[in-house]
């Protein structure tokens, strides 16, 4: 390595910096010559001129690895340091020496480079320039600089191909072929444009067009994201045919508030569905059931992943190859854990329960199915909108509408009927016949009633009461339908005993002590403030002075009885066991009834 007078031009004076085998040491690199580097023999790593060589890299510890500094040198110079180590053994005792060498000119002869000790000599001293080693176009170095630092993939790595792993046509958390295919053509043109400079075809203009579309390119590349007004089931992809977890769906548990999986689960189970939000640049994954948001929380290693309603986490996507990926929320992977069938923070490739398809799933199909018992009412409350079904009739109960009694005497609420559809996070009271029944998904954007006193949960909760509310679920008691008072007989984590010092358990069964009370998930439940004096310990429902009460009817139906079916409908004869209204009150029909 000597020293020169700069010429423009002269590649053998241009010089870059790459990363050594540990920070902050870097390897200097001559353009004229890029398989070699600024090194030194061990042999001659050594104080004087002629020291400072061009050799191939080598496992030489300090020989050709360097440390920039101007912690010693003059202002605005740096020093360009190497590090000797020396070993040396006496009686017993091992001695390690180490020196730093100055790269430098002191001393020289022909203007031949080596080591000095003294890190402000002048010799000892650099300063580092941009320069235009080629002297080329600014159209040729907009290209360049835009094709090395900006460009999201280095396609000469790859074999001038978009890697196969990372595009697929349709897949979420992937580029679409298409744009990886246009990406790829811009990329092979732009490396011809800045390899074929100085040739007849190469000029400012195809240099420039060549930036353009390279720009174009590059911009439109981006991962395709979800959907947010479509619907996806998240499939496991472990790729055993028949592996523990094989094909799974992730799913809301509401008995627990977890992230769990499940290979029986349906795509049109509103538990196995999931919805994305965008805001901003993030994108959050919520459940469509329990309408929360999974994170990353758990409540241990190897635990569920819990579900928030208020704690948003983004979701993002890395591409496993074969349209499977991790889906990483907070910055990590979901994971099918086979103990407990539970969704865990672990990371794992395309072989492992890791590894996840996105799918969309249909929105028409996704359904909610509910089974009404032989007393013909039902709370029911749903985090999204649903049909109601034929057969089936749904009531809120509007501020107001209530009439308080106190003691043992219960109240009395007075039911409006919704129609058609139920909004979402709307409590209501189903009245139909005994069965099963379907409540499909509404894409409706019906909003609540303002007025409803009824309130209620997608998923099993503990609610913290407050003073001078009281809390009423609903329930069947001596064959009466209503809203019975709830005891505050929980603690917030759903226990309702404590041990005492003395090592005794205390029960707060039927007690207010624990100051919560339980909501079963797809439940009702109604706050109320009573006034003065009164405390109803229940309120039954009015439908305009039909009783909710059922009873057995005793004998045949009379000849002149007076007949309607639950949905108000006069009748003239019943030919169906089940319940009807009959001389005004509400009445189970069997076989032996019916006249």
């Amino acid at each position: 390595i000597k020293l020169a007078a700069f010429e423009a031009g002269n590649d053998r004076q241009g010089w870059y910096f790459v990363k050594g085998t540990e920070a902050p040491k870097v390897r200097i690199v001559n353009k004229a010559t890029p398989s070699l580097v600024v090194a030194c023999t061990s042999g001659d790593f050594t104080e004087g001129p002629g020291k400072i060589i061009s050799q191939a890299v080598t496992a030489d510890c300090g020989t050709n690895e360097w440390v920039i500094s101007n912690t010693n040198s003059s202002d605005g110079w740096y020093n360009i340091t190497a590090d000797k180590v020396t070993t040396a053994t006496s009686d017993e005792t091992t001695t390690t020496t180490t020196t730093t060498f100055y790269m430098s000119n002191h001393g020289g002869v022909t203007w031949n480079m080596g080591f000095y000790n003294v890190s402000d000599d002048p010799g000892s001293n650099f300063r580092f320039e941009v320069v235009d080693i080629w002297g080329r176009s600014e159209a040729f170095y907009t290209l360049y600089n835009y094709y090395h630092e900006t460009a999201k993939f280095d396609l000469t790595t790859t074999e001038n191909a978009f890697p196969a792993e990372l595009h697929d046509e349709s897949a979420i958390g992937y580029y679409r072929t298409t744009l990886a295919d246009a990406y790829t053509t811009a990329f092979n043109a732009a490396t011809a444009q800045l390899n074929g400079y100085g040739t007849a075809d190469v000029t400012d203009e195809t240099l420039t067009a060549a930036y353009e579309a390279l720009v174009a390119a590059n911009e439109a590349l981006v991962v395709t994201q979800p959907s947010t007004d479509k619907f996806y089931v998240l499939r496991n992809a472990y790729p055993a045919v028949d592996g523990y977890c094989s094909n799974a769906l992730a799913y809301a548990d509401p008995a627990s508030h977890t992230a769990m999986w499940n290979k029986s689960k349906e795509t049109t189970d509103a538990t196995a569905v999931w919805c994305f939000e965008q805001d901003g640049s993030n994108y959050y994954l919520r459940n469509l059931h329990t309408g929360t948001y999974l994170t990353r929380d758990a409540t241990g290693p190897y635990k569920p992943r819990t579900l928030s309603e208020t704690t948003k986490q983004p979701v993002t996507f890395v591409p496993l190859g074969g349209g499977v990926l991790n889906i990483m929320i907070n910055g990590s992977p979901i994971h099918a854990q086979g103990s407990g069938n539970s969704l865990v923070i672990y990371a794992g490739d395309a072989t492992s329960a890791s590894a996840w398809r996105i799918e969309e799933a249909d929105a028409t199909a996704v359904v909610h199915t509910l089974s009404m018992s032989s007393y013909g009412y039902a709370g029911f409350y749903s985090a999204y909108p649903v049909i109601l079904p034929t057969g089936l009739q749904a009531y809120y109960i509007k501020q107001g509408e209530v009439t308080e009694q106190s003691g043992e005497t219960a109240g009395t609420a007075t039911l409006t009927e919704i129609t058609d559809i139920i909004p979402a996070h709307t409590g209501v009271v189903l009245c139909g016949a005994e069965g099963s029944y379907s409540l499909y998904h509404s894409d409706s954007q019906a909003a609540a009633p303002a007025d409803n006193l009824l309130s209620g949960s997608p998923y099993l909760r503990y609610l913290a009461g407050e003073d001078g509310t009281n809390y009423y679920l609903f329930g069947v008691m001596d064959g009466q339908v209503g809203l019975y008072k709830a005891y505050l007989e929980y603690f917030a984590d759903g226990s309702q005993s404590y041990t005492q010092e003395t090592g005794e358990t205390v029960s707060i069964d039927d007690t207010d002590n624990g100051g919560y009370f339980r909501v079963s998930a797809n439940k009702i439940y109604m706050a109320y403030a009573p006034s003065a004096g009164e405390n109803a310990m229940a309120f039954h429902f009015d439908f305009g002075g039909v009783e909710t009460a059922i009873g057995q009817l005793q004998g045949r139906i009379p000849e002149n009885a007076v007949i309607y079916d639950l949905q108000g409908r006069r009748m003239t004869r019943i030919t169906q066991p089940g319940l009807y209204i009959v001389n005004g009150v509400k009445c189970y029909v069997n076989a032996q009834n019916i006249r």
